[in-house]
C-alpha cells in the first residue's frame, strides 16, 4: 500500500485524498489540521481516520508513507522539512516555499533522505495545457520554434469572496503574485520546456494597497531567444480573462482555461482537448515516481525554478533593473 497523510485541510485537501484513495495502492490514514473542528470533519469523511492538531504527529506515525501538504504558503517549507525529516515523500502545493533559500533547503534534505518531493503544479495536468505541451512538439502541426508569448490572467482579488488573513500578508505568502504568478510561469517553461534565464518586471498591489501584492506584469527571458509577457491583475473592477497565445515561426498557439486552438492563414482552427482528472493524473504520477522511480514533471528542483522566477520579479521590480534567475540560485545555494 501507498499509505498518505495530508497536512492541511483547505480547499484542496479533498481532491488530494479522493485522488490518493483512487490511486491502485492508496491509502489515506491520517490528517493533521490546528482548527480541530474542520480537522476531525474531514477525519470522519475519510472513514474515521485519525486527526492531529500537530503535523509533527502525523509525521511520526508508522503508518505514513508520504505526505501531502495542502496548508497555507508559509507553512509549506516547514511541514515539507519535518515529513521529510520523518523519512516521508512529500507533494507540496505549490509554491514549493516562499523563498529559493527554502526551496535549496528541501531539495538538499530530500537528497540526504533520499525521499522524493513533489510539487502540486497541477497545470500541467490539465487538459489545455497537455493539449498545448503536444502540439508545440508535433512534427505535423509544424509551428517551429516559439518566438514570443503573451500570458494574461485577469481576476478579482476577492475570488473567492473571503480571503483567508495570511493571504493578505506578503510576509506569510500571501498576495497574487506568489498564488497564481507561480502557476503562469510553470505553465510558460512546462509547455515550452525552457527555462527563464533573467526577468523585468513591475510586482506590486496598485489596486488594493494592501501589504500583499495585487498586480504582476513580467517580461521574461527564456532560452532559446524565447520571451513572455505575464500580466496578472487582481482588479477592484474589472473583467476576468485567461489566456496565453505563444507565437511561433510557423503559427499561433492559443490557449485558454478551456480551448487549445492554432492559428494560421489568419483564422484559429480548435484542438481536441483531452478530459483528464487533473488530481489524479498528478497524485499518480507521484505517488508511481515515490513507489516506482519514475520522473516527476514537477520535482523539488522544478518548483525552486518556479520560485526563483518570481523571486527575480520581486528583486526587478524593487531594484529598477532586470535580475537574472542565476543572481537568485546562486544567492541561495542552488
Amino acid at each position: 500500500m501507498f499509505r498518505v497523510g495530508i497536512i492541511g485541510v483547505g480547499r484542496t485537501a479533498g481532491g488530494h485524498a479522493r485522488a490518493a484513495v483512487a490511486y491502485p495502492e492508496g491509502s489515506v490514514t491520517a490528517v493533521a489540521e490546528v482548527d480541530e473542528e474542520k480537522g476531525r470533519a474531514f477525519a470522519a469523511r475519510q472513514g474515521g481516520i485519525p486527526w492531529h492538531a500537530d503535523y509533527r504527529d502525523l509525521c511520526a506515525r508508522s503508518d505514513v508513507d508520504a505526505v501531502v501538504v495542502t496548508t497555507p504558503n508559509f507553512l509549506h517549507a516547514p511541514a515539507a522539512l519535518a515529513a521529510i525529516a520523518a523519512g516521508k515523500h512529500v507533494l507540496v502545493e505549490k509554491p514549493l516555499a516562499l523563498t529559493t533559500a527554502e526551496c535549496t533547503e528541501i531539495v538538499s534534505a530530500a537528497g540526504r533522505a533520499g525521499v522524493r518531493v513533489g510539487v502540486g503544479h497541477h497545470y500541467h495536468h490539465t487538459g489545455p495545457t497537455v493539449a498545448a505541451r503536444g502540439a508545440m512538439g508535433d512534427p505535423a502541426l509544424d509551428l517551429g520554434r516559439p518566438v514570443m508569448a503573451m500570458d494574461v490572467w485577469h481576476k478579482s482579488f476577492y475570488d473567492p469572496p473571503q480571503r483567508p488573513p495570511w493571504f493578505l500578508d506578503a510576509a506569510r505568502g500571501g498576495g497574487m503574485w506568489p498564488m497564481n504568478g507561480s502557476h503562469m510561469v510553470d505553465r510558460l517553461m512546462f509547455t515550452t520546456g525552457l527555462r527563464v534565464l533573467a526577468v523585468r518586471a513591475s510586482v506590486g498591489n496598485p489596486f488594493w494597497g494592501q501589504p500583499a501584492t495585487d498586480a504582476g506584469h513580467a517580461f521574461l527571458v527564456f532560452e532559446n531567444g524565447f520571451t513572455a509577457s505575464v500580466a496578472h491583475a487582481g482588479w477592484r473592477d474589472g473583467v476576468n480573462r485567461f489566456e496565453t497565445e505563444f507565437i511561433c515561426e510557423r503559427g499561433f498557439l492559443r490557449v485558454t482555461d478551456r480551448e487549445v486552438a492554432i492559428g494560421r492563414g489568419k483564422a484559429y482552427t480548435a484542438l481536441p482537448v483531452p478530459q483528464v482528472d487533473t488530481f489524479r493524473a498528478q497524485f499518480a504520477e507521484f505517488a508511481d515516481a515515490c513507489t516506482r522511480g519514475t520522473s516527476l514533471s514537477a520535482s523539488a528542483e522544478w518548483g525552486r525554478e518556479v520560485v526563483a522566477v518570481l523571486e527575480a520579479a520581486e528583486a526587478s521590480s524593487r531594484l529598477g533593473r532586470e535580475v537574472e534567475t542565476a543572481e537568485i540560485l546562486a544567492a541561495a545555494g542552488a
